[in-house]
């Protein structure tokens, strides 16, 4: 496929993975003001977050791949839209890293609270997944703007 469709491809599943992190961004004011019974059972039992590990999982995935992609074929291209691809691709890495590393962890703790086993330092794994999923939003958010500006970049001046 030619560079043009797979950055299209990239910024089309890029917007998409930025979209989940941003509304868990912002949701995060007011969740963190909810109680134990009303912020568990929004989060573990009400399976509210369903969709984001199935369907939104497979596009993460999807979407690195076509990052990675595009900055491989950028590679051959001018500074500094070849640079962007590049920081967009990593920052999503990160991003994806940072899931497995902060937040996932914190996802496997709570599958085990479906019922009302929660444990007193519920708060403590709150603002973990919280702020993880806050830095996932910024990572992201940066990624999806050095991916735009890559494209942005090799527009002629007089367009």
């Amino acid at each position: 496929m030619r560079l043009k469709t797979w950055r299209y491809i990239a910024l089309m599943l890029a917007s998409l993975t930025m979209a989940m992190s941003f509304a868990h961004a912002m949701e995060m004011p007011a969740r963190m003001s909810w109680d134990a019974s009303l912020w568990v059972g929004a989060t573990v039992d009400g399976a509210l977050y369903m969709m984001f590990g199935t369907l939104g999982g497979a596009i993460v995935v999807l979407n690195l791949l076509a990052l990675g992609v595009v900055a491989f074929m950028m590679r051959r291209h001018a500074d500094p839209a070849r640079r962007l691809s590049f920081i967009a691709a990593l920052l999503y890495l990160l991003s994806f890293l940072l899931f497995w590393v902060v937040i996932f962890p914190v996802n496997s703790e709570m599958a085990g609270w479906a019922g009302g086993n929660v444990p007193e330092d519920w708060s403590g794994w709150r603002l973990r997944w919280e702020t993880g999923h806050l830095v996932n939003a910024v990572l992201q958010l940066t990624g999806f703007a050095a991916l735009c500006w890559s494209v942005l970049e090799e527009t002629p001046p007089r367009e």
